[in-house]
């Protein structure tokens, strides 16, 4: 079964810098608090102490509409020079706020923070970065690819864009702009899981066993705990019909998340294909109680390896 799932980078705001003349201590108090907060998983501690910065921020006057239109490569530099930023710590907490909220899946108001982060520091590329993910999210490819392209104008060694941007990319079918964009992202950060990771999914997708088995290895030799690798790579064996190794790698990905419904279908379809059914059958029980709604789907599947066997 294709169950490849493609990662998105969100980022995080650690820090809202700015002058401590110009803020209250008690927001930088609360931005931290949101911090350790948004961390342990608290979303709704981690809002209100945002929502708290945002109050207490000592500098916010009404500022500036950040531009919207895409600036062509020759006039980038002359016009984030003339960009002026009004509040980093503010900018900071509704960046985090709309994270925050996205997790909620208030994406709709997590878009709302992420744009008024960008009035307060038309330069944040992480706030471009989290509303791209958010559009991706509706399936508002434009709007996404556009806030792809300005976190990179503004921040060209933005990894966590290079990969949102690929995956987008990868996700329609423009494989070599995507490829292009991954290899940036590993230029930037050689040890990033995640960008070695998609850029094996989108090997996958078009055809590239090997270059795809090679990725989702590397991805795994930095992050021996990513149970998505170790399933994709398990799917990329079976493609090559590779069952034993593809029945590792299932196994591998259910060991460190149970919850991965696919590996168990995946796993179940392999050892059926191996004539070792009992453990197949057990293996599909598995992954109906977890996806009931797929039975239609698997049943199909499981005719089509069994009539395979019978040809064979």
């Amino acid at each position: 079964m294709k169950f490849y799932l493609l990662m998105a980078l969100f980022v995080l705001v650690l820090f809202g810098s700015v002058a401590i003349a110009q803020r209250s201590g008690n927001a930088q108090e609360f931005f931290d608090r949101g911090l350790k907060r948004y961390q342990s998983g608290d979303l709704d501690g981690a809002i209100d102490s945002f929502t708290n910065v945002i109050e207490l921020s000592t500098r916010l006057g009404k500022p500036p509409r950040a531009s919207k239109g895409w600036i062509p490569p020759s006039d980038q530099s002359a016009q984030l020079e003339r960009i002026r930023v009004v509040d980093p710590l503010a900018a900071s907490a509704y960046c985090n706020r709309g994270l925050a909220r996205y997790r909620q899946g208030d994406v709709d108001g997590a878009i709302s923070d992420y744009n008024r982060a960008l009035d307060f520091n038309p330069l944040m590329s992480s706030a471009y970065n989290n509303r791209g993910l958010a559009h991706k999210f509706k399936h508002e490819m434009a709007e996404a690819l556009h806030d792809f392209n300005k976190a990179i104008a503004v921040d060209p060694r933005d990894v966590e864009a290079f990969n949102n941007r690929g995956a987008l990319l990868s996700e329609y079918g423009q494989f070599d702009a995507a490829l292009s964009d991954f290899n940036k992202a590993i230029a930037l950060d050689p040890k990033n899981a995640e960008v070695y990771y998609d850029r094996g999914v989108t090997h996958q997708d078009r055809g590239a066993i090997e270059d795809s088995i090679a990725d989702f290895t590397r991805a795994i030799q930095i992050n021996p705990k990513m149970a998505w690798a170790y399933y994709n790579r398990g799917t990329a064996w079976t493609r090559k019909g590779d069952l034993n190794k593809g029945i590792a790698d299932f196994s591998r990905a259910i060991e460190i998340d149970s919850g991965l419904a696919s590996a168990y279908a995946d796993r179940g379809l392999a050892r059926l294909g191996l004539g070792m059914d009992t453990d197949a059958e057990s293996d599909f029980a598995q992954f109906l109680a977890r996806k009931p709604t797929m039975k239609s789907k698997l049943e199909a599947l499981i005719h089509n390896v069994k009539s395979e066997r019978v040809k064979q």
